[in-house]
């Protein structure tokens, strides 16, 4: 299994930094950017001399993380296939908000777009 450890777990490292690979990504700058995978997290990434490291891992999503977006203002939405949306302060992780944007159970949430002050959330349902 590639980017498994000695258990069969599969966990980020400087030589595997996304072993469940990456469904969304949003860049913060030209030094950072944001993931969503299959784990159920979101990740904060900076750019450095020897590549990518971790900065901050946002959890709580219960199933992958397809959609990720950021506001400008220091917010970072993600979407997810367990039919919630969660806003986080991108520097500190915590989770400022959830939302349930669908009108059912099934509405996983596959896309995420903030302009006009508005949030945006695309489904398979929509």
């Amino acid at each position: 299994m590639p980017c498994a450890d000695g258990d069969g777990e599969r966990r980020a490292s400087p030589t595997c930094p996304f072993p469940t690979g990456v469904l969304a990504i949003s860049l913060i700058d030209s030094n950072g950017l944001v993931t969503g995978s299959r784990d159920g997290t979101a990740v904060r990434w900076a750019r450095g001399d020897t590549g990518l490291s971790q900065e901050v891992v946002y959890e709580g999503h219960t199933q992958w993380v397809t959609a990720t977006c950021l506001d400008g203002s220091g917010s970072l939405f993600t979407g997810s296939t367990d039919t919630t949306v969660r806003r986080w302060d991108l520097v500190t992780g915590r989770v400022l908000a959830i939302y349930k944007p669908g009108r059912s159970k099934f509405d996983e949430v596959t896309s995420l777009c903030v302009a006009g002050g508005y949030l945006y959330a695309g489904s398979r349902e929509a």
